[in-house]
């Protein structure tokens, strides 16, 4: 009388693991160049967003005289800033979607050049 069983025997589990462990090893390590140029171009296009928004206030009227690094920049439009133009239009410059984290790593393609923010594609740091 031969007596059937429907569960997985030890060899077939060790066999399964071993296969997960396989293609572990070949997965992780192409996975974390793909997620560090996927932080990298988050950081750079935050860094353009910036960029544009201080330059359009300054083309507005901001006063750029307490500004002297971008880090000034980046923390004068995450409090938000009004700009009041020559006609008396009132306008408002920020950068509410970014946190502190995003603002900081963006920073480092950023520079600031006569009272105006420019954006470095190669980084500065």
């Amino acid at each position: 009388m031969k007596i059937s069983s429907s569960a997985f025997s030890l060899v077939e589990l060790l066999v399964t693991i071993a296969v997960i462990a396989v293609i572990a090893a070949v997965g992780i390590p192409t996975i974390g160049p793909i997620v560090y140029a996927a932080d990298t171009m988050k950081d750079k296009r935050n860094a353009q967003t910036i960029v544009s928004i201080y330059n359009f206030a300054v083309a507005a009227g901001l006063p750029t005289s307490s500004v002297a690094t971008p880090e000034d920049a980046i923390q004068l439009l995450a409090a938000g800033t009004n700009v009041i133009t020559k006609t008396g239009q009132v306008l408002q410059f920020s950068i509410d979607g970014l946190t502190d984290s995003e603002m900081q790593t963006a920073e480092r393609f950023l520079e600031l050049r006569d009272g105006q923010l420019a954006f470095l594609a190669a980084g500065n740091h």
